[in-house]
């Protein structure tokens, strides 16, 4: 690769570890192992899993970015081993999930239809991001940052929302065989692996469109100013005050500024 200079670019960092056991789980919980929500990674039969949210799969109901964070928990990672004929119950006991590691699975049964059955693992980990120096990120292709460390992850307000999608990106990448790791050794290694990628690729997904957006403003902004600056009689006399004030007073509670009785004409019309 040529030499860029990509210091002081953000990017996302997910750092894991995980391990296979026998874990209790929570009612409420039971239901998200054949939830084919839109967000559930199981919407699709080749779905795999990811990490157990507390209630439902998704981002939160509210929809909104959270103030800039770390997030650094220790959560339940599902993993669907496989599919089977429903007269297979319950699923088997002392699996050999990986090389030297038994794991009894759970399982949901559809009568008539078929069993699926998990393992269970529990993942601690951190997610945040960077902010890239000199000499701990380079470029490897086209597309890819390679972080090097020693690094520092800081708070980003993307985190939570990448990470609450990140189990339906990874049945979509299942499903298109696209960014699956091809030599991870073991099953644990795969959850780690895919949770990665997953994650990475909802922050940048979700930072394109952030981008979009703030460009969609600043083009809207100068087409107001183009047209407030070219009416005979102008909405408003100080445009700069006008957008400050708009802003504190309606845009903190989602409802779009009323510009009541505002008529205009174009000089020369």
């Amino acid at each position: 690769m040529g030499n860029y200079d990509i210091s002081g670019s953000t990017m996302p960092v997910y750092v894991g570890k995980s391990g296979f056991a026998d874990e209790v789980l929570m009612d409420k919980q039971l239901p998200l192992f054949h939830d084919d929500g839109e967000f559930s990674p199981y919407s699709a039969d080749i779905g795999v899993g990811g990490l157990l949210p507390d209630n439902y799969w998704g981002p939160s109901i509210t929809g909104r970015l959270g103030d800039p964070h770390i997030v650094s928990e220790a959560r339940l990672f599902i993993f669907r081993v496989g599919r089977f004929d429903s007269d297979v119950w319950p699923c088997p006991q002392n699996y050999t999930i990986d090389p030297g590691f038994q794991v009894n699975l759970h399982g949901y049964r559809f009568p008539g239809y078929y069993t699926d059955c998990f393992a269970i693992a529990k993942m601690t980990y951190r997610a945040g991001a960077i902010t890239c120096q000199s000499r701990n990120c380079r470029l490897i292709s086209s597309t890819i940052v390679e972080a090097q460390p020693p690094f520092s992850l800081v708070g980003d307000p993307l985190t939570s929302m990448a990470l609450a999608l990140a189990p339906l990106l990874c049945t979509n990448f299942f499903f298109s065989n696209y960014a699956v790791p091809s030599n991870y050794g073991t099953r644990r290694n795969l959850a780690i692996e895919l949770t990665l990628r997953a994650y990475q690729a909802a922050w940048a997904a979700l930072s394109n469109v952030l981008i979009t957006l703030h460009l969609w403003v600043w083009v809207l902004g100068l087409l107001f100013t183009y047209y407030q600056s070219h009416c005979n009689h102008p909405w408003v006399e100080d445009v700069a005050m006008a957008i400050t004030r708009a802003g504190l007073a309606n845009l903190s509670d989602g409802h779009p500024t009323k510009l009541v009785n505002a008529q205009c004409r174009l000089i020369g019309d």
